[in-house]
């Protein structure tokens, strides 16, 4: 946590700092601690690194609103932090499905979204007067419009590597259809006034270009609080974590009870983490050593495993190398 810490404060102070500045020219001195205003959605593997920076910037003493789908609020109940909880039928997740239903024909589910979302968000800033926004990707087109309606500056908490101009890694290599390529997400992110990089240089090497407002901080890593289970310490074979990613991908099902049969032939025991919307129906049988978990916390599994197989999710690659 220290690191994470100096990392969002040290980044985040910019744009605080520029607001700040902002503030006093116009006869509006501000208070060390500021009001900051984070866009949440638990639609994808892109909000833990923002509920890291969140919770970060939580416990650093600056007074953080949330505007986030129930799922948000449930995770960081724990943390003590304010969450405006959207209404069931406004999380990103039902306007994806929406459009997955029409066979992805249309708008993207993103900018719609974003556009049903704004009037709410504009009511929030009013009343909560922040000083900065703070967004993840897939929130990044809803902080965009809540910046040119209402003044603010803005931080994008990106979870993985640079995929802006002249990136060395071609955009359309990890994003594959129908979501790539995300020309949207990309002239999104062009406007934040920074963007925060959950990874580090060596995994990223940054093009002669790199914008100055980018920064690599190193992995947000972040889980919601939970137990880890007691048989995880029961004496025994060594452990190995089987995941997916956390939005369901084409495919996967298959390779995941590949893996599971694979691993029924070996000397270990297995925790296979399986969220709500994988369909348990393609998986086949279990074998006998495997433990099959809607959560646990992978950071717990993968203290005690010897192997992680998944899908080389940045997020779950960086719980496996740290």
């Amino acid at each position: 946590m220290s690191r994470l810490l100096a990392a969002d404060i040290a980044s985040l102070c910019v744009v605080l700092r520029d607001a700040e500045n902002m503030s006093v020219r116009k006869g509006g001195p501000m208070a060390s601690a500021k009001r900051i205003l984070v866009l949440a959605s638990a639609f994808a593997g892109d909000w833990p690194p923002l509920a890291a920076v969140t919770v970060g910037l939580h416990q650093a003493g600056h007074a953080v609103q949330c505007f986030g789908d129930p799922a948000i609020a449930q995770d960081f109940a724990s943390a003590g932090i304010a969450v405006e909880v959207m209404l069931a039928e406004d999380p990103l997740g039902t306007f994806t499905a929406r459009w997955y239903a029409t066979g992805t024909s249309g708008p993207r589910p993103e900018p719609v979204w974003a556009e049903a979302c704004l009037p709410a968000v504009c009511a929030l800033v009013s009343d909560f007067r922040p000083q900065v926004v703070v967004s993840q990707l897939f929130t990044s087109e809803l902080a965009r419009l809540t910046k040119a309606a209402c003044g603010l500056r803005w931080c994008c908490i990106n979870p993985a590597y640079y995929f802006g101009p002249d990136s060395l890694r071609p955009f359309e290599a990890d994003f594959a259809e129908p979501w790539g390529p995300k020309k949207e997400l990309r002239r999104a992110i062009g406007e934040a006034d920074l963007v925060l990089h959950a990874t580090d240089a060596l995994f990223d090497p940054p093009p002669p270009s790199f914008p100055r407002h980018h920064h690599h901080v190193g992995p947000l890593m972040w889980e919601a609080t939970s137990e880890a289970p007691a048989y995880l310490d029961v004496p025994g074979a060594p452990w190995v974590l089987v995941t997916l990613s956390s939005a369901p991908q084409p495919g996967e099902m298959t390779l995941a009870g590949t893996a599971l049969q694979t691993l029924a032939a070996l000397l270990v025991r297995v925790v296979f983490t399986l969220s709500a919307g994988h369909p348990r129906d393609e998986l086949g049988p279990v074998p006998a050593n495997v433990r099959l978990e809607r959560f646990v916390p992978h950071s717990a599994v993968l203290k005690r495993s010897a192997l992680l197989v998944g899908h080389a999710g940045h997020g779950v690659v960086a719980k496996a190398l740290y």
